[in-house]
């Protein structure tokens, strides 16, 4: 599958997703890269508004790879291109985008219960 997805035009209402559309697949794994650009993102227009800083053109790369046995998403890179925010705030929106929910809650395991019912 994909592992590669463009994100970019992202505002509270949506976002537009780019990529080679012969081959552009969106489905549980798509979903789960956007979700966290998309928490990173409000991270960040929350921080770019309280420095004056807009995020017309902020756009995201999101990678990743996966392994084997279990079968699950291994390394994301996320590649966020921000020309507006000024240098000498970069270390700061690095910290700004690390406060997402979804990265913390990557950072720690997870419990999923799982029951099948009928």
């Amino acid at each position: 599958g994909d592992t590669e997805i463009r994100l970019s035009q992202l505002h509270v209402e949506g976002f537009e997703i780019s990529g080679d559309t012969k081959k552009l697949h969106y489905g549980a794994l798509q979903t789960f890269v956007t979700s966290l650009a998309m928490c990173t993102f409000a991270m960040l227009a929350s921080y770019g508004q309280h420095i004056g800083a807009g995020v017309e053109n902020l756009t995201f790369v999101m990678k990743w790879t996966l392994c084997e046995r279990p079968r699950r998403i291994e390394h994301v890179d996320m590649d966020i291109r921000w020309p507006e925010i000024p240098e000498s705030r970069l270390d700061a929106a690095m910290r700004a985008a690390a406060t997402c929910t979804l990265h913390r809650t990557l950072q720690h395991a997870v419990e999923v219960d799982t029951m099948i019912d009928r």
